[in-house]
Order: C-alpha cells, then sequence, then structure tokens
C-alpha cells in the first residue's frame, strides 16, 4: 500500500512561502551515521540534488569524489560531484539513491527522475494538497521455472504480429508465449481474456 503525506510549507528566499511535496528521508552515507532531511518531490528535475554542508555531515569528503556531474537550469554555475548514498523512506526498504552533490548550500535536496523516481511511484494530488508514493513496480517481474516444467509453445512473428491488429479484426486467438529459460516472466504465463482457452476450445472443434 502507498504511503500519504501532506504538502508541507516552505519558505523561499524572498520570505514567501507557499506548500511543497517534501518526503521525510534517513540518509546514510557508506558506514556514516544516518541524518535526517527532507527531500522536495521535483519529476522535472533530471537527477537528484543534494547540498553541500548536508553531505559533509554525512562524512562524505568532497576532494575523494571524481565523478563530475554537468547540472543544467538554474543549478548549471553549480560544480557537482556524483555520490552514492542509501536512503530509508516511511516503512519501506533502504534504496541506494545517486545524487549530485553540490558544492553550494542554497539549493534544497531535490528528488529527480534519476533516480528516486525509478525506485517510487509517486502520485501528486495538489488540489487535496497531499501526495502519495509506494516502491516501483518494474516492468516485468521474473521468478524461477517451475520445476519438471519443459513444454514451450511456438511463437512466430505473425502470432505476435497479430497482436497489434486493430480491434474487431478476424484472426485465431495465439497462445500467450512461455520461454522456458532461467526464468519466467509472470505476465508471459496469464492467460489474457482468456485466449489459451479459447484456442483449445478451437482446435477442439477442428477436430
Amino acid at each position: 500500500m502507498p504511503d500519504r503525506f501532506p504538502y508541507l510549507p516552505v519558505v523561499w528566499g524572498r520570505g514567501d512561502a507557499s506548500l511543497m511535496p517534501l518526503v521525510p528521508l534517513e540518509l546514510r552515507f557508506k558506514g556514516s551515521a544516518s541524518v535526517q532531511a527532507h527531500g522536495l518531490l521535483d519529476s522535472g528535475a533530471t537527477v537528484n540534488v543534494l547540498p553541500y554542508a548536508l553531505d559533509v555531515r554525512l562524512g562524505a569528503v568532497w576532494e575523494a569524489q571524481t565523478t563530475r556531474v554537468t547540472l543544467t537550469g538554474i543549478l548549471a554555475p553549480q560544480d557537482a560531484r556524483a555520490l552514492l548514498v542509501h536512503a530509508h523512506v516511511s516503512d519501506f526498504a533502504s534504496v541506494p539513491l545517486v545524487l549530485a552533490w553540490t558544492r553550494g548550500d542554497n539549493v534544497p535536496v531535490l528528488l529527480g527522475q534519476v533516480n528516486f523516481f525509478e525506485e517510487f511511484d509517486v502520485c501528486f494530488h495538489r488540489a487535496r494538497r497531499q501526495f502519495e508514493f509506494e516502491p516501483a513496480r518494474k516492468a516485468f517481474e521474473i521468478e524461477k521455472s517451475p520445476i519438471g516444467t519443459a513444454e514451450l509453445r511456438d511463437i512466430a512473428w505473425k502470432t505476435a504480429h497479430h497482436f497489434n491488429r486493430p480491434s474487431g479484426t478476424r484472426f485465431p486467438l495465439p497462445p500467450i508465449p512461455t520461454v522456458e529459460t532461467v526464468g519466467y516472466c509472470l505476465t508471459s504465463l496469464r492467460d489474457w481474456d482468456g485466449a489459451n482457452a479459447a484456442l483449445s476450445v478451437r482446435k477442439e472443434a477442428r477436430a
């Protein structure tokens, strides 16, 4: 189940305040003590960004980080280095976050596409002043092949091509292809809309 958080007020440099989606984080760098922080969810940001002082508190040494990161937009003038930390969010398992550690402190902790939004599915409800997120669901889930399973289904190019035909086009329902390999893709094992069952019925009718 996703966790839900309220938008929190943020006061900017000119004294203006606004409600923003801030996530409470527990950050850890290698074997150092953890540091509590709030990260601003920014789906328009390409990368995660961390201000200088916060990573110093984590025990990171600027000179030891040799991979440079080029920032864009208003952060373009900032020198930045790549840093890998582990983040604990809510009750979810800890995840590795790749951050652009900036030399300046005039930026908040930004959580961007790489790689916070790759680790979590996020849904914003601005009108209700809340947001929710949960660990990302991968496109394909892999599990070990069932013991003793050796039957394979044939799949030809035309079979795959049939799936792309417009709705309403008449064609034999093909079986969902599965492959006997290191693991099965769970989506391949599903009988979409009874396709496999319908195919069996047609075969029996022809016989």
